[in-house]
């Protein structure tokens, strides 16, 4: 019997062979893989945390918490990042429907 010092000592960890991904995990993997472009407003989105809502388009979100969302994207705005914009249906009739800010 030969016993090697990496045997003794446990320096070196034994790799096991890597699995080959099913092809259901490629399939799922690709299905995440979306073009915004294709978006129009009032097409419903799906998202994962929050559910059905409607497409509102492209807008700036200010750099500073607690503002306001600005008008559309395109308009040059300094300290703003794009985001997505995405509305809910409102639980209560008389509050405005809830908006998701997607970066």
């Amino acid at each position: 019997m030969v016993v090697t010092d990496a045997e003794i000592f446990g320096r070196y960890k034994v790799q096991r062979p890597r699995r080959l991904k099913s092809p259901h995990a490629q399939t799922s993997r690709s299905l995440l893989d979306i073009d915004f472009t294709d978006l129009e407003e009032g097409d419903y989105v799906v998202h994962v945390q929050h559910g059905i809502g409607r497409y509102l388009g492209l807008n700036l979100l200010p750099a500073s918490a607690g503002e306001k969302p600005l008008e559309k994207a395109g308009t040059a705005s300094t300290g703003a990042q794009e985001c997505l914009t995405i509305e809910y249906a409102s639980s209560n009739p008389e509050q405005p429907p809830p908006k998701l800010y997607v970066r």
